[in-house]
């Protein structure tokens, strides 16, 4: 969980085991690499979850808050990257970050 100065909290969900780069209460950067996209949890395949939340004080109040990513790539049914801006990528996509 990643808490900003603004009061909102980033959660992701299955990095992969032992690959977490940052230790809690550091600060990151926008950019920083946190980890691995790992496949834990009952899955076949490597994933991340992301969801935003309005606070942490009481997760059963938490209330859910839209994003975007701000710079991405997709990758399209001929195996070619396409550049995406302030989206959010289709369910199922790959993706890459950090282009």
């Amino acid at each position: 969980m990643i808490e900003s100065d603004e009061d909102y909290v980033v959660f992701l969900a299955h990095l992969k085991n032992g690959s977490v780069l940052v230790n809690e209460g550091q600060r990151v950067k926008v950019g920083e690499q946190l980890g691995m996209v790992g496949n834990s949890g009952n899955s076949t395949a490597p994933h991340l979850h992301i969801n935003v939340f309005n606070q942490i004080e009481d997760p059963y109040k938490a209330k859910i808050l839209p994003f975007v990513f701000n710079d991405y790539e997709t990758m399209n049914a001929n195996n070619t990257w396409k550049r995406t801006n302030e989206s959010v990528p289709v369910v199922g996509s790959i993706v890459k970050f950090g282009v």
